[in-house]
């Protein structure tokens, strides 16, 4: 019902309290796709831009706050977050390289970054 919903996908105001907020993919209910979580995250828009101004828009992310939460957030949430989910030195070298530039293209386009590298602990191990 309608206060029920608001508490559905509330990653901002869970964020507000401190709460870690880690993110999937749902997989295999949603694809399996990590662009389509973060432009969702950031935009509470389908992939065909409904709602007009996204469903329930005061639980928008930031672009770094739902990048955290796919990086950081996750590696807590299996209690690894001192060996990887963040670039430092002594963490384990596993990221991707994107096609774009997530920070600063618009919510839209990031729904067509593609991986150009893909590296693990410190190998290419997928390159386009």
């Amino acid at each position: 019902g309608e206060y029920r919903v608001l508490g559905a996908y509330a990653w901002h105001f869970m964020q507000s309290y401190g709460v870690h907020v880690p993110f999937g993919t749902d997989f295999p209910v949603e694809s399996i796709n990590p662009y389509r979580t973060l432009y969702a995250a950031i935009s509470r828009q389908d992939e065909s831009g409904d709602p007009i101004g996204g469903w329930q828009p005061q639980e928008k992310l930031s672009i770094a706050d739902a990048i955290r939460c796919h990086t950081y957030e996750s590696a807590y949430a299996e209690f690894m977050e001192t060996e990887k989910g963040t670039i430092a030195v002594g963490m384990l070298a596993d990221l991707v390289v994107h096609s774009k530039d997530l920070t600063t293209v618009e919510p839209k386009e990031i729904l067509t970054t593609e991986p150009v590298y893909t590296i693990f602990n410190g190998r290419i191990v997928y390159q386009k």
